[in-house]
């Protein structure tokens, strides 16, 4: 009705449009639409308790949390080079920085830290805490589509997992299991839709 939606967020029985020039609210049961504040430059959101988080996805923008009800802003990170990715778990956020750099972000705190660097990094995913999941091309060091990564001591594991490139990782909210696409090439030439369960391996 008003404009190109760049994205999407929800929160309970709101539904949040990402537009040029503004961001919409739309609840389902009170059937009603209401303009919510103005956008910024950005093309994506996020929903975080009673704020948005606001970026822009393959551009190098900052990462903004805008509190709904005082309108207030808050930068909680600066990106030096295009986002690619930005997960959302537990108060913490995911960004894949470039093809490079995985960055852990403390919401509450506006802390961030660089979790892992690597070449061809296509994805990632916060399971727990202290555990992440990064998809890249196997071509890089090391030499896996998939790795583990420990937040605290920052070693990596790779994952035994076929395949060329890795992307795509989702985790179910229903259980501990995350799925991702894989890649392979060569002989075989095929996509594969995996899912990986981190408790058994």
């Amino acid at each position: 009705v008003y404009a190109k939606i760049y994205d999407i967020a929800v929160k309970d029985d709101t539904f949040y449009f990402l537009t040029e020039k503004d961001v919409f609210s739309s609840s389902y049961p009170k059937q009603t639409i209401t303009t919510v504040k103005q956008n910024n430059g950005y093309t994506n959101l996020l929903s975080y308790n009673d704020s948005l988080i606001f970026y822009s996805k393959s551009k190098a923008s900052n990462v903004v949390l805008s509190d709904l009800n005082t309108q207030s802003e808050k930068v909680l990170y600066k990106a030096s080079n295009p986002i690619q990715n930005v997960h959302i778990k537990d108060g913490l956020l995911l960004l894949i920085e470039g093809s490079n750099k995985v960055v852990l972000i403390d919401i509450e705190k506006a802390t961030s830290k660089v979790i892992y660097t690597g070449v061809g990094i296509q994805d990632a995913i916060l399971y727990t805490e202290n555990d992440i999941y990064v998809a890249k091309t196997a071509a890089s060091s090391p030499n896996s589509a998939l790795i583990h990564v420990d937040v605290k001591t920052q070693e990596t594991v790779i994952v035994p997992i076929n395949g060329e490139v890795a992307f795509s990782l989702t985790q179910s909210t229903s259980s501990n299991i995350f799925y991702g696409v894989c890649v392979y090439s060569g002989t075989t030439k095929r996509t594969d839709i995996f899912a990986f369960y981190p408790d058994s391996k």
